[in-house]
């Protein structure tokens, strides 16, 4: 529970750090903008060096990150192997934890 809960804390992070990293050009597109137009390149470089930058890679061996930009929408999807702390019998040694998170950057007038 506790890992899956700083899984979610840093896919929620990497989110926010893209839609801030990666925003396109002129805030302004149209009138009409609500939100602030992402790049997809930028942002999944903007979670990758957020990701080292935090440690997460070393905190989290085998740390994998996938990113699309949805519209105006980053989603960031985390996975990352977890190897159980406590033997029960019938449940695998290992799990994997997914986590995802998505932000947006309103536009405030």
């Amino acid at each position: 529970y506790l890992r899956r809960q700083g899984a979610l804390s840093l896919s929620d992070s990497a989110a926010l750090a893209a839609t801030r990293a990666a925003a396109v050009g002129a805030i302004y597109h149209h009138e009409a903008d609500h939100y602030v137009p992402i790049s997809q390149h930028a942002a999944l470089l903007a979670v990758q060096g957020f990701l080292r930058s935090t440690g997460a890679y070393e905190r989290y061996p085998g740390l994998r990150v996938s990113v699309a930009v949805a519209g105006t929408r980053v989603i960031v999807h985390l996975q990352m192997p977890y190897r159980l702390p406590i033997f029960m019998p019938g449940v695998a040694a290992q799990t994997t934890i997914h986590a995802t998170s998505a932000a947006e950057l309103p536009v405030y007038s």
